[in-house]
């Protein structure tokens, strides 16, 4: 499948030095911003404002109708006092669903907005992405939507109940953390300061998952500084990096079921710390208004038009 000129993105073109992930996280954050008000401008019309009422409530249904479903799950851990799950982390992962349920069944009313605040954009990329052929069949997307479905009802009670034994060893964390790093320290010492595997091997899994090591190194130091209760530690940093790869990448699914997934895994890659940027604002929705979050997902959705839009005009920057 041919992209769009303008957004046939090098990977060797992702940001490497700190200066430049900085850059491009705060510029994910700006697109998020920006895309905001432009959804909410495109939102005025009166057509829009009619699907948008008639969008949002089924929006609601689903929400909740999946935080009920998660609650029956989890009411036996509940009852036994194993684990209580407030309301707002069972919605959280209804978002999740949520989400899928709009680009695999609400997907026709989904593109059209997605296209509709693309086009007061920028015209003619929303004219270049609208005439590439969707890559998925209905079949190919309602398998995926139920493997999706499956895999977070198997996630959700593998994670009820794994809970207790996690929290038991987790509970001395920085014990265990204190453990590791003098054995680390042991190791260089009897290998040899020049060698100094241990940080290579670090270096190593920031170059291989460059997201997720940059959210354990936060999470750890503010677990450190902070001495913050390590089950919302390990809830918050699991939701932020979700938050910032996933809902972020989800955003624009209108165009990346347009092409292959070969294409659309170097696309991510390409412009991660973008997605980084993007999903920040995501994750604070998720984390303190959860249900404000489900109210806002189709103006989300649009504002990701504004991501791609400026990821194509700093392609033809550097042309």
């Amino acid at each position: 499948m041919q992209l769009p000129h303008n957004l046939e993105l090098d990977p060797e073109s992702e940001a490497s030095s700190l200066e430049e992930i900085a850059l491009d996280v705060l510029a994910g954050l700006r697109s998020f911003l920006l895309g905001g008000v432009l959804a909410v401008k495109t939102l005025t019309t009166t057509d829009h404002l009619k699907s948008h009422a008639r969008f949002t409530p089924i929006v609601v249904v689903i929400a909740g109708a999946t935080t009920l479903v998660l609650a029956l799950l989890a009411s036996p851990f509940s009852l036994t006092g194993l684990y209580k799950p407030t309301w707002q982390e069972l919605l959280r992962p209804s978002c999740f669903f949520v989400l899928a349920i709009m680009r695999w069944i609400l997907l026709q009313p989904t593109r059209r907005w997605w296209f509709d605040v693309l086009s007061r954009e920028d015209r003619a990329l929303a004219a270049q992405i609208e005439e590439m052929p969707v890559q998925a069949s209905l079949k190919g997307r309602l398998l995926t939507l139920l493997l999706e479905v499956g895999a977070g009802i198997v996630a959700v009670v593998l994670a009820i109940l794994a809970a207790p034994l996690l929290l038991g060893f987790l509970v001395l964390w920085q014990v265990w953390a204190g453990i590791l790093l003098g054995a680390a320290t042991l190791s260089c010492l009897l290998s040899g300061f020049s060698k100094m595997s241990y940080i290579f091997r670090f270096a190593k899994l920031f170059k291989v998952y460059p997201v997720f090591t940059t959210i354990l190194i936060v999470v750890m130091l503010v677990g450190w500084l902070c001495h913050v209760d390590v089950k919302l530690l390990v809830k918050t940093a699991g939701l932020m990096y979700y938050s910032c790869t996933y809902l972020s990448a989800e955003m624009m699914m209108t165009y990346g079921e347009r092409v292959s997934p070969e294409q659309w895994k170097k696309f991510t890659k390409a412009n991660r710390w973008r997605l980084v940027g993007f999903g920040l604002p995501l994750w604070a929705l998720l984390e303190f208004l959860p249900v404000l979050f489900v109210l806002l997902l189709q103006l989300s959705n649009g504002a990701s038009v504004k991501l791609l839009s400026d990821l194509s005009a700093a392609r033809r920057r550097a042309q």
